[in-house]
């Protein structure tokens, strides 16, 4: 029996304005849940606030607490639900906000995290 893997992805994004960031995520995710459902399961992790934009419909949406401070969220949620032996990777679309204390080998940035490093030469 064939098991999907799992994604899991910093939804706070799409909490906010959609642009940017947030809309580069969305249809890099729409484009690969089109593509590749029937291998991955991808859930958005999120507070309790509400999405800018709907989900692309391949999408699960998981509501970890409502703490109305998002750094707050970012600092105490996420790096205790990346413990847990079931995840093995969550993907950060903000610009390298890796939340300080999780294991950073499952921590996930794509290419539109680095335009804004500055690399000596280039």
């Amino acid at each position: 029996m064939f098991v999907r893997s799992t994604l899991y992805l910093d939804a706070d994004c799409f909490t906010r304005s959609f642009g940017g960031v947030a809309k580069a995520t969305w249809w890099l995710y729409k484009a690969f849940a089109e593509c590749y459902a029937s291998q991955y399961r991808i859930v958005a992790v999120r507070r309790d606030t509400p999405y800018q934009v709907p989900l692309p419909s391949d999408i699960e949406d998981t509501v970890l607490g409502s703490f109305p401070i998002r750094d707050l969220w970012r600092a105490t949620v996420l790096p205790a639900f990346s413990w847990q032996p079931k995840i093995k990777a969550i993907h950060f679309p903000n610009n390298g906000r890796l939340p300080w204390g999780m294991p950073k080998e499952k921590g996930i940035l794509t290419l539109h995290d680095v335009l804004g490093l500055e690399v000596e030469g280039y």
